[in-house]
């Protein structure tokens, strides 16, 4: 990263923390005003792409590959292709929820 390009950073880093700050002050002065919205942790969405994985996987009881994956998909009337179905899955691994690939590169549950 060039010399700028991190100077840039920077500010951008520290104009960020004072945003907080100032809305911080705000809300303490008014409480009416609204705060930022957390995001509960729930479930999957019933009929979502990952629901139906997660469906899947249970009742395959073992790692399946996303092909096989959406093969089974596709059974159920949800054509998608392979590396869209791997992908999303790929996003719920990073983040530690629902699913977890093998060491050969199946996808599983995660242990509860």
């Amino acid at each position: 990263m060039s010399e700028a390009a991190r100077v840039i950073q920077q500010a951008i880093e520290e104009h960020k923390r004072q945003i907080k700050e100032l809305e911080s002050a705000l809300r303490k002065l008014d409480e009416s005003l609204p705060r930022k919205r957390q995001r509960k942790k729930t479930g999957l969405r019933e009929g979502s792409m990952p629901f139906r994985v997660q469906e899947i996987l249970k009742s395959a009881g073992k790692p399946l590959p996303a092909a096989e994956i959406s093969e089974r998909l596709s059974k159920a009337g949800l054509t998608t292709e392979t590396r869209v179905i791997a992908s999303a899955l790929n996003k719920y691994i990073e983040a530690g929820r629902v699913f977890a690939r093998t060491e050969d590169g199946m996808y599983t549950l995660q242990k509860e």
